[in-house]
């Protein structure tokens, strides 16, 4: 797994692969769709662990650069909790981990 000093750079993306920065916009994009139909309820999503890299860093308002801080091991489970709006309260990492 990736060090907690390394940085995944937005502008960067592996081999045959897409920019992170792009990446980043598709999955946060998808998160914007999904957001009001899940307001109020339980909702398990299961996605690849660089998914659940970029929910996190933006729940947590993260820099993309700060991405590959967060390990992310097989098997994760990540807890948000994600206010509906007018709440008045921020999301939060309540758990994460194996």
């Amino acid at each position: 797994m990736h060090g907690g000093g390394e940085r995944a750079l937005p502008g960067e993306h592996p081999p045959g692969g897409e920019r992170l920065s792009v990446f980043a916009e598709r999955v946060l994009s998808a998160w914007d769709r999904w957001l009001p139909e899940m307001s109020g309820g339980r909702w398990l999503l299961v996605v690849h662990g660089g998914v659940i890299r970029v929910l996190l860093a933006h729940v947590l308002g993260m820099s993309l650069s700060n991405l590959l801080r967060i390990e992310v091991p097989y098997a994760c489970r990540s807890t948000l909790l994600i206010p509906t709006a007018g709440e008045g309260m921020e999301s939060r990492l309540l758990s994460h981990g194996a």
